[in-house]
Formats: C-alpha cells, sequence, structure tokens
C-alpha cells in the first residue's frame, strides 16, 4: 500500500468536478487513505484502503463515471466504486483495450455520467 502519485491524484481531482451529491465525503476519503495499484497495459486498479469513519449514504457502486477523449485514441474511462459506504476502487480501461499511457495522455474532452440517484440536477 502507498499514497497516491500525483497523476493518481489528478485523476481524482479530475473525477470529482462532476457535480453530484454528498462527494464531499467521498473527497475526505481520499484524502484519508492508501491505495494498492495495479497496472496492466489496457487496465489500471486502484483499490482504496480506506481511513475515515464517516460513510457515503447513497448506495450506488459508480456514482460518476469520467470518459477522457483522447485526439489519437479510443477514450479512457474512469469509474470510482463505493461499497457499503467507502471507496473501494478507482478502474481506468481503454474503450478498445489498447494499452493506456499515462504519461501521454493528450486529453481532447471530458465527459462525465452520473447515475441519476446522486444527480443534483
Amino acid at each position: 500500500m502507498r499514497k497516491l502519485s500525483e497523476i493518481e491524484r489528478k485523476w481524482i481531482e479530475d473525477i470529482f468536478k462532476a457535480d453530484f451529491k454528498d462527494k464531499d465525503v467521498l473527497i475526505m476519503q481520499v484524502q484519508h487513505c492508501l491505495v494498492t495499484p495495479t497496472y496492466n497495459s489496457g487496465f489500471i486498479s486502484l483499490k482504496f484502503h480506506v481511513d475515515f469513519e464517516e460513510k457515503y449514504l447513497h448506495s450506488v457502486r459508480v456514482p460518476v463515471e469520467m470518459r477522457v477523449f483522447l485526439k489519437d485514441r479510443a477514450p479512457i474511462v474512469f469509474l470510482i466504486h463505493v461499497i457499503q459506504g467507502y471507496l473501494d476502487e478507482l478502474e481506468i480501461f481503454s474503450a478498445d483495450g489498447s494499452e493506456i499511457d499515462v504519461e501521454k495522455m493528450l486529453i481532447d474532452k471530458i465527459e462525465y455520467v452520473v447515475d441519476p440517484v446522486v444527480s443534483c440536477k
């Protein structure tokens, strides 16, 4: 287990730019966590180990999804998983299964999909 890297923290910050209910609790959980990373060519997983008592009160497995559209590649999908009120995983994968080069992502556009249960709209 280790702290989030700078690029991983940036991904989390970008995901939390989406507008959804009670995200402040999840932000606090991120500030009090360690992660176990798994990096494969077309898939990245960050398993969270949260040391924060307050739970996210909505029983939604994936409250927000971030889709990152790149200039010359398939989109990269970021899913935040919450289980029993705690951050469980940040799952990242290429929409076509191709390799993810985290250092060379030339972002063209970001799109958010918020679960209707936690949407602020």
